[in-house]
């Protein structure tokens, strides 16, 4: 699942005049999804000193 062709996919559906909510909402799910674990994932390698230090 890559989450750049979702939103375009869903993009070109609104493009089209087709609004599937079912489509939206899976999309928007998942860029959440990867959002919270991109942010999570910064937080856990900034808490880390040796990457901060380099040491």
């Amino acid at each position: 699942n890559i989450p750049l062709t979702n939103g375009v996919c869903v993009m070109k559906e609104f493009l089209a005049g087709i609004y599937n909510y079912t489509h939206i909402a899976i999309t928007f799910g998942c860029i959440i999804v990867y959002i919270v674990a991109s942010i999570s994932f910064a937080r856990y390698m900034f808490s880390k000193e040796e990457v901060i230090f380099r040491t």
